[in-house]
């Protein structure tokens, strides 16, 4: 039987992001490529210099740890949102419930700021305050496998229309943070974020937050109706 061993990483700094709460949060960085975010690394631990080089690059991996999932051993078989409702062993998936629940996110970098410790990212899938264990720069030669395969390109990806009642577009046309907000809700609300065994519930009002708001929404077959947007309330 092999060792069992435990080690202990340090966090590089958090992520920051409008994503304020798990569900709304999309499951991949690449779905979100015009969500803006931020790397807010720890002096501390990311010593000076440790950035220079950095801006050569346009695209950074993220590593970072599931700090909302709740504690406990996964199960060895998952249900993928996108399979419907069929399992699919741990390790061949790309569920936050690993063993260790590490994340990892492909995303554009637009800009390093070496002085203020902070790399601003295009394309993000992590909730906001979730600590970072590395940055690595994508290598495309190293990093991109050209005969690579995998069961995805066979899933059918939902792609939801969105309309906004005239109460949410007026909030949008007003408040300071309307284009990006709205950004937010068309590239994280098209897809189905709903678990798969939630089932069609067409009254249903859902609400979730971004950047400082609370938006309402309902969905319905392949469309989602934006109810209202409100300021965040605690």
């Amino acid at each position: 039987m092999i060792e069992e061993h435990t080690y202990n990483f340090r966090s590089l700094g958090f992520i920051r992001s409008p994503y304020k709460q798990k569900f709304g949060t999309p499951r991949q960085a690449a779905l979100t490529p015009g969500v803006t975010a931020y790397l807010e690394l720890n002096t501390n631990v990311v010593p000076p210099g440790s950035l220079e080089g950095l801006e050569r690059y346009s695209h950074i991996w993220v590593l970072y740890f599931f700090h909302l999932n709740k504690p406990g051993n996964p199960s060895g078989k998952v249900k993928p949102p996108r399979l419907k409702g069929q399992k699919m062993g741990m390790l061949a998936t790309r569920s936050p419930h690993h063993s260790n629940p590490i994340g990892m996110s492909l995303c554009r970098l637009k800009k390093v700021d070496a002085v203020k410790n902070t790399l601003w990212v295009e394309g993000v899938d992590a909730v906001d305050g979730t600590p970072i264990i590395d940055i690595k720069p994508y290598i495309a030669a190293y990093d991109s496998a050209v005969e690579s395969h995998d069961p995805w390109d066979k899933v059918e990806q939902d792609h939801l229309s969105i309309e906004y009642s005239d109460q949410a577009t007026q909030f949008l046309q007003t408040s300071p943070i309307g284009t990006e907000l709205k950004t937010i809700i068309d590239q994280s609300l098209c897809r189905d974020i709903r678990d798969s065994e939630t089932g069609e519930y067409a009254s249903k009002v859902y609400r979730t937050n971004f950047l400082d708001t609370d938006v309402h929404f309902s969905m319905t077959g392949d469309h989602v109706k934006i109810q209202k947007i409100l300021p965040k309330t605690l």
